[in-house]
């Protein structure tokens, strides 16, 4: 992908940033970056890694997991423009958007679902997600397709109306991938004085969020090791949001 494809996205950029009308470079006839480019996916067993993870997101698991870049929305966001005198919007909603490109200093997250959308009044599903200046902390802009194939014909992007802050919103997790039965640990939050996590063992294609798990409550001190199975690890701090350690050993 050549800089002169993605040019007109930057100067998008450039006009949401001074709070101008991006409507008149709604729409490319060219492929994105974010449709054409890939990123090279890394994996990881964690081992000798530190990290905060929040309440949900796996410690260690008995197989490499990938570890992918994330932005987290607390609350929905709105993006309008209009092509050709038809109003279009997208609403983003509250949830985990994963990073698929980056290109000439943006940075693009997408859904893991369709986003809720209009078009000249009638409500459809959009595909895309966060458009990330490099140089802003906060969403710029929401880009998005028709279609769930990545087919460049019509896409869009539009500034997003209001933007807060994010901070802390782009963080890395990791998530289970592979066509192999995997055991993950994940943390649960407090109860008085005990850590909590969930034990489980995960088929192919299922994922945390689909498998209940088993409650497993343990004591641990901080800066010292701790265990579970396979698992040691120490932590560092934790609430019932946040848990702060570093992984000696996977599941």
């Amino acid at each position: 992908m050549t800089p002169a494809l993605i040019r007109p996205l930057m100067s998008c950029l450039s006009l949401a940033a001074l709070g101008l009308s991006v409507a008149g470079c709604s729409q490319w006839q060219t492929a994105k970056p974010w449709l054409t480019g890939t990123l090279a996916e890394e994996t990881s067993t964690l081992e000798g890694v530190r990290r905060t993870i929040r309440t949900g997101d796996i410690v260690t698991a008995d197989q490499p997991l990938r570890i992918d870049t994330t932005l987290t929305l607390q609350q929905e966001l709105t993006a309008s423009t209009e092509q050709n005198g038809t109003a279009v919007s997208v609403r983003l909603q509250p949830g985990t958007y994963r990073l698929v490109s980056e290109a000439d200093g943006a940075r693009y997250f997408a859904a893991a679902e369709s986003i809720p959308a209009t078009r000249a009044g009638a409500a459809l599903p959009a595909y895309g997600g966060i458009v990330v200046a490099s140089d802003r902390p906060e969403p710029l802009a929401a880009y998005w397709l028709w279609s769930e194939v990545r087919n460049p014909l019509l896409a869009y992007v539009a500034r997003i109306a209001y933007a807060p802050e994010l901070p802390d919103a782009i963080a890395k997790q990791a998530t289970v991938v592979g066509d192999e039965a995997t055991a993950t640990l994940s943390y649960a939050g407090v109860r008085d004085d005990t850590l909590l996590f969930i034990y489980r063992e995960l088929a192919p294609g299922t994922t945390p969020d689909t498998e209940a798990g088993i409650e497993v409550e343990l004591h641990c001190a901080l800066e010292a090791e701790c265990s579970y199975r396979a698992a040691r690890f120490v932590v560092h701090a934790a609430d019932p949001q946040h848990l702060d350690y570093s992984l000696v050993h996977a599941l």
